[in-house]
């Protein structure tokens, strides 16, 4: 995605491309899509993390562990 040339994306928003719009504002804005993936990958590793440790501890507790 990042390695689309400018002048690329620009033709491509100029044969009217679908999407081609879309290209140009995020290729212009990377930051905010960094941004955004980082904040989601957080969320979801903490959620994950949440699941497997309650996943745990029922099977700790059908062993008598807890």
């Amino acid at each position: 995605l990042m390695s689309v040339a400018n002048h690329k994306i620009d033709g491509f928003v100029k044969q009217g491309r679908v999407g081609a719009e879309s290209l140009k504002y995020i290729k212009r804005h990377a930051e905010r899509l960094l941004i955004v993936n980082l904040i989601g990958t957080t969320i979801v590793t903490v959620w994950i993390s949440s699941l497997a440790t309650v996943a745990a501890s029922g099977v700790a507790s059908l062993f008598g562990l807890s």
